[in-house]
């Protein structure tokens, strides 16, 4: 050990305490350890943070969504902390990588922006959170659950199981709608037509009956319907009902509708056609 800490590949100017430049020598030793340094960092990014989670933050009382940023985090403190080790035992000083901050500041101007207004957007979704993993949003025309945010952008599974990957800068600049972010209880709303001379009446107690056979529809709040509109050649009405979560939505709808239908039928209500 003490032979290889003798053994001097090359040199860096630096800074002696009384502001004289000297050369620093750059051993073998600081070399080995430089490179072990810079192949702990990639394994503790990739490893640490995820053993921290199981280990630790799973037995304290910290919601996923917290325990996620608190990981990433680290992952990002432990890249650039080892980062910086790394090349101090090989010999980079602040010094030399300022030409580096300057070439970066020029690429920033000339079409890095979108990439650093992205990363320090990941990094305000983290500690935001207008939404989470797991979440159900909708952005951009998009619709799906949350699965990874990264440093760029975040991962999307849409209902089509197809990943949506969206720049983390949309969510900052744009319009998000966060369909579980304090409640995961939303409302459906069906609207139905029927022909002028129907019993409106009538109508409404088919429909909240209807809602109320599905185990699915929320009790509080409770179903309501209402006669909203005397459309060009039909009356309009609307049933709103409450489901406990986002996944029930379609079936729920799907099953309202087929036994609105059957209702009607079974008391000869008449729904309206389009009018051409």
């Amino acid at each position: 050990v003490t032979r290889l800490d003798e053994i001097a590949l090359w040199h860096f100017s630096d800074i002696g305490a009384d502001g004289a430049t000297i050369q620093q020598p750059v051993t073998l030793m600081a070399v080995l350890l430089g490179i072990f340094t810079l192949a702990l960092t990639t394994a503790g990014a990739r490893n640490l943070p995820g053993l921290i989670e199981i280990s630790l933050l799973s037995h304290i009382r910290i919601d996923a969504a917290s325990r996620y940023a608190i990981t990433s985090v680290l992952r990002y403190a432990i890249v650039i902390g080892g980062t910086l080790v790394g090349l101090s035992l090989l010999g980079m000083r602040w010094s030399q990588l300022q030409w580096m901050a300057a070439a970066l500041t020029v690429g920033l101007g000339f079409g890095l922006q979108e990439i650093f207004a992205n990363f320090v957007s990941g990094i305000i979704l983290l500690f935001e959170r207008p939404f989470r993993v797991g979440d159900v949003i909708t952005v951009g025309g998009f619709s799906g659950r949350v699965t990874r945010i990264r440093t760029r952008a975040t991962t999307v599974l849409d209902f089509d199981n197809k990943e949506i990957v969206i720049p983390n800068k949309t969510f900052i600049t744009g319009q998000l709608t966060n369909w579980t972010l304090t409640d995961t209880i939303t409302r459906v709303v069906i609207k139905v037509g029927v022909v002028y001379g129907t019993d409106a009446n009538k109508v409404r107690t088919l429909l909240l009956q209807a809602a109320r056979k599905d185990e699915r529809v929320l009790t509080e709040p409770e179903p309501s319907c209402w006669f909203v509109a005397f459309g060009a050649n039909s009356l309009d009405f609307e049933l709103r009902v409450f489901v406990n979560a986002v996944g029930d939505r379609m079936e729920v709808q799907n099953a309202i509708n087929t036994r609105i239908t059957t209702l009607f039928a079974e008391h000869n209500i008449e729904f309206s056609s389009p009018k051409t």
